[in-house]
């Protein structure tokens, strides 16, 4: 029995494991091919991890067939998962895969990251950090595999998602003399932090308050805040909260001051509508007249790039179509003045809405 024979033999006994009932609209060929596009998708990374050993620099032909070969492998596990009703075999697949692929894909450190989710939330403040730095931290075929997800079209939408809100807020900044800002699941306020960096804003007064669930993302900000110049009329003020509770129990507005432009990257991708709901109304109810409530959406237009959120990493969120969007905010909310954008990968959105105005957009 040779090394294909093998693995094919062993990825059988595994899936021998899933209960056939639950799977039984999945055609055995789709399986079967699954099944032995995994095995060449092992043996290729055995082989490939075995010549990085030996090489001093990386190899540009190596990295664009691990990406190649990892984008085919992902197309046929999109497959896969789309003939499977039941979320817990999808589930039991996706761990089938990392038993196999692990020893190979957790040698990269973001990605490893990514699944273990050290400070017990997806998507934490340092993630985005090597997200938005763009740099290979690992070694060996870590290396190639760290490539491989800095050069995905969601890091890429990420990257773009961070680069538009900082313009957004250089843009509406501009329309106030003093202006209250509240970020909302802040992480590391990197997009406040290069925009101090950069603009100067001399004859605005801006109060920034930055929000977040995790101490350590607040110490984090703070810290990094620090090494770079803060005029005087810039405030910054961190307060550690969780928003969930905030609008889950019904806090009273008139507590809290009034913001004139509050918004959110990414929080709300982990909302069902309910929440999502009752997200939008209770921090459009603290704007200030004309104030703007922005957040942004991950688009399920094209859903194969979320396939490898889900298999290498076990990082699943809600995506939401533009026009569902837009007519859930309209229909439920009563809400009229809807702004939409893209970044330019189109695989995220922004809501951006104006308190008191009736136009959709």
């Amino acid at each position: 029995m040779n090394k294909r024979e093998y693995l094919i033999k062993k990825l059988k006994e595994e899936f021998c494991h899933i209960d056939f009932k639950e799977r039984k609209k999945t055609p055995e060929r789709l399986i079967d091919l699954f099944i032995n596009k995994f095995a060449d998708y092992l043996i290729f990374l055995k082989k490939i991890d075995d010549c990085i050993k030996n090489e001093r620099f990386p190899n540009i032909s190596l990295e664009k067939k691990l990406t190649q070969k990892s984008n085919m492998l992902m197309k046929f596990a999109y497959k896969l998962e789309n003939s499977i009703s039941s979320l817990r075999v999808k589930k039991h697949l996706r761990k089938i895969f990392r038993k196999f692929a692990g020893k190979y894909i957790f040698q990269s450190k973001i990605i490893k990251h990514a699944y273990e989710k050290p400070y017990g939330y997806p998507g934490d403040y340092m993630l985005f950090e090597f997200v938005y730095d763009g740099i290979p931290l690992s070694e060996g075929i870590g290396w190639y595999f760290d490539k491989y997800a800095l050069n995905h079209i969601l890091r890429i939408g990420v990257v773009n998602r961070k680069n538009k809100m900082k313009n957004l807020l250089k843009e509406f900044i501009g329309e106030y003399r003093k202006v209250k800002i509240m970020n909302l699941g802040c992480g590391g306020c990197r997009e406040i932090r290069e925009l101090i960096s950069r603009y100067k804003f001399p004859k605005r007064k801006i109060e920034f308050t930055c929000i977040d669930q995790d101490e350590g993302a607040l110490k984090f900000a703070k810290s990094n805040f620090k090494k770079i110049f803060i005029p005087e009329n810039i405030k910054l003020i961190f307060k550690k909260e969780n928003i969930i509770n905030i609008i889950g129990f019904g806090e009273k507005i008139k507590r809290r001051i009034k913001k004139d432009i509050i918004y959110s990257l990414g929080v709300a991708d982990y909302f069902l509508d309910n929440v999502l709901e009752r997200f939008i109304k209770f921090y459009y109810e603290l704007l200030q007249p004309n104030g703007k409530l922005i957040f942004t959406l991950c688009s399920c237009d094209n859903s194969l790039p979320y396939t490898h959120l889900r298999w290498f990493c076990e990082w699943i969120f809600y995506t939401r179509s533009l026009e569902f969007t837009k007519k859930f905010i309209k229909d439920t909310l009563k809400l009229k003045s809807i702004k939409i954008i893209r970044e330019s990968t189109h695989q995220i959105f922004f809501i951006i809405i104006e308190k008191n105005k009736k136009v959709i957009n």
